[in-house]
C-alpha cells in the first residue's frame, strides 16, 4: 500500500472547519442564547432561574434543591431542558395503612393505593376489601384501611314438619278416630356461608339446601260406619246411631233470655218451646232428632250466635226452668 500524503493546500480547509465548529460550540455554551428559562413549582413556592444546564436535574441542582426519591418530579430529572421549561415538584405525604391490627406508615406524592400496599408489604386475599379502592391515587395525608374478609361454608340441619291427614274409614264406627300412621319429621340440610371481617362475624347466607329425609304424614282414620245401638231411658229403649259429648246450656224464648227481639220462633220457623234445641249445623244438621239425658227427646231446629262447635242450647217453657238447668257437660244421642 502507498501512504496518502496531504499537501498544505488540502489541510488548510480542514483546519478552518474545525476552528469554526469550536467557535460556534463556545458561543452556544457560553453565549446568551444558551441560557434556559426554568420555572420551578414546589408546593406553594415558585422559583425562576436561568441556567445553562442540560437536564432537569441540573436545573434543580442550580436551584439548590436536594430531593430524594420520595418526591415526584415532572418532567423527570433525566429530561433535557428546553428554552422555557416548567418543573413541578410534588412533596411526599404520609399514608398510614391499617391492616391486620397494625398501622404501617409510608410516604407518597401521588401513587395508586395498589402500589402503596406493595411498598409497605401488605398482600391482599381474594375477598379482602380496601378503602379507598386500589386504583385511587393518593397525594395527600391519608388512611388506607384493609379489611380481611374470610368465608366459611357449614352444614346446618333443620326439621321439616310433617302434615296430618284424615282418611275416611267405612269399617270404623262413625265418631271414632284411629291413627293408622304416625307422623315423622323430615330433615333438611342447609349449606350456610359465614362471612368474617377481620375475624368478626359479619354475615350469613344460605347458599344451598337439600332434603336428607322427607317427612312422613300422620294419617288418621275417621270412622263413617253407622252402628245402631240401644240405650235404656225413662222414655223406654232409645235407638241411636251416634253419641256426642257436648256442653249444654238452657234458654227461655221470652225476652229474659233472648232480648227485646224475641218473637217466639226458631231459625227454621218452628215455634220455640220445650223439645227444641239450638245447635251448630256443621256438627248436628238441622232437623236431626236427639235424645238428651235429663231433658228428653228433642229436635235440632234452631241456631245461635254463641252456639258453635260442640255446644247445644236447650229451650225451656219457663225462665225459672232454664235458670235451674244452667250449664252442663252431657252426652247427646243422635237417633236413627
Amino acid at each position: 500500500m502507498f501512504p496518502v500524503i496531504l499537501r498544505k493546500k488540502e489541510t488548510l480547509p480542514l483546519l478552518g472547519l474545525g476552528l469554526l465548529c469550536m467557535l460556534f460550540g463556545s458561543l452556544y455554551l457560553w453565549g446568551p442564547w444558551s441560557l434556559k428559562e426554568v420555572t420551578i413549582y414546589h408546593g406553594a413556592e415558585q422559583m425562576h432561574l436561568r441556567t445553562r444546564g442540560r437536564t432537569v436535574a441540573d436545573a434543580l441542582e442550580a436551584a439548590g434543591l436536594a430531593l430524594d426519591e420520595t418526591y415526584d418530579i415532572f418532567p423527570s430529572p433525566a429530561e433535557l431542558l428546553v428554552k422555557e421549561t416548567f418543573i413541578e415538584i410534588l412533596s411526599p405525604s404520609e399514608v398510614v395503612v391499617a391492616a391486620d391490627g397494625e398501622e404501617l406508615s409510608t410516604l407518597t406524592s401521588g401513587e395508586p393505593v395498589r402500589e402503596i400496599l406493595q411498598k409497605v408489604g401488605v398482600e391482599l386475599g381474594p375477598l379482602d376489601r380496601v378503602e379507598p379502592s386500589l386504583d385511587v391515587y393518593i397525594a395527600e395525608p391519608s388512611l388506607v384501611v384493609v379489611t380481611r374478609v374470610r368465608q366459611e361454608d357449614i352444614i346446618e340441619e333443620e326439621p321439616i314438619p310433617f302434615a296430618t291427614r284424615e282418611r275416611k274409614d267405612p269399617e270404623l264406627e262413625k265418631g271414632k278416630r284411629k291413627v293408622v300412621q304416625e307422623g315423622r319429621e323430615g330433615i333438611r340440610a342447609n349449606t350456610v356461608r359465614l362471612t368474617y371481617e377481620d375475624g368478626r362475624p359479619a354475615g350469613r347466607e344460605t347458599v344451598a339446601t337439600r332434603v336428607v329425609r322427607p317427612p312422613r304424614d300422620k294419617i288418621i282414620a275417621v270412622g263413617t260406619k253407622i252402628v245402631i245401638r240401644t240405650l235404656a231411658s225413662p222414655q223406654g229403649p232409645i235407638r241411636y246411631r251416634e253419641a256426642i259429648e257436648m256442653e249444654a246450656t238452657a234458654y227461655y224464648p221470652g225476652p229474659e233470655s233472648t232480648g227485646k227481639w224475641a218473637d217466639g220462633f226458631t231459625a227454621t220457623g218452628v215455634p220455640a218451646g220445650y223439645g227444641v234445641v239450638a245447635v251448630d249445623p256443621s256438627v248436628i244438621p238441622l232437623g236431626t232428632k236427639l235424645y238428651i239425658p235429663g231433658y228428653g227427646i228433642a229436635e235440632a231446629a234452631d241456631v245461635g250466635g254463641a252456639i258453635k262447635g260442640r255446644r247445644i242450647d236447650l229451650c225451656f217453657d219457663t225462665y225459672r226452668e232454664a235458670i235451674h238447668f244452667g250449664r252442663r257437660r252431657l252426652t247427646v244421642y243422635v237417633l236413627e
